[in-house]
Order: C-alpha cells, then sequence, then structure tokens
C-alpha cells in the first residue's frame, strides 16, 4: 500500500504490477491475471540504461532491451489463523469505520 498498489485478496493469483516514483501523474498499478505476461521496451531511449529491482539488483541494459515480466513458477506458502478475518484486518488497520 505504502507504493500506491492496490488491495488484494490473498486468496487470488494475480500479479501487479505497481510503478514507483512515476514521473506522470497518470501512471496506475497494473493487476493481470497470473498467466499474463507483460512485455516492456524503451522506445525512446538515446542510449543505454540501468534497471534497478527492489532498490537491490541492478542491471545495465541496451537501449533497445525488451523485458518480459511473468509470475515465477515457485509458490510459497502464507502463515494463516483461523480466528483472523482478512477483511476485518484492514478495516482495524487502516481505521475503516472509525469516526
Amino acid at each position: 500500500l505504502s507504493a500506491g498498489g492496490p488491495i488484494i485478496a490473498p486468496w487470488l493469483s494475480l500479479v501487479t504490477v505497481t510503478p514507483i516514483c512515476p514521473h506522470s501523474f497518470s501512471s496506475r498499478p497494473i493487476v493481470l491475471p497470473a498467466d499474463q505476461e507483460l512485455t516492456i521496451t524503451f522506445p525512446n531511449a538515446e542510449e543505454d540504461f540501468r534497471l534497478t529491482v527492489d532498490g537491490q539488483a541492478e542491471a545495465k541494459l541496451a537501449k533497445d532491451t525488451v523485458l518480459t515480466i511473468r509470475r515465477t513458477d515457485y509458490d510459497i506458502q502464507m502463515v494463516t489463523f483461523e480466528d483472523r478475518d482478512y477483511f476485518q484486518t484492514l478495516r482495524t488497520k487502516l481505521g475503516w469505520g472509525d469516526e
């Protein structure tokens, strides 16, 4: 949420692409089906550039690079508690319904 992404129920199988510090007010998160591939090109790039992922990994890319983003083949196991309701937790943490 702090990056401006959407709230998504954890049981949905989706891929979310959220722009971080975009140079446009019209940039919005994109929510895609888990099997959808997203291809990104850089048609206005005049020279090679660097790509930083999650503030950690960095790569130098050629200006004609084509990036393909897709869901990983690996799943993770989430810890859940039966006495917790997802939407009640959201209401509490986000202050929904408070006066």
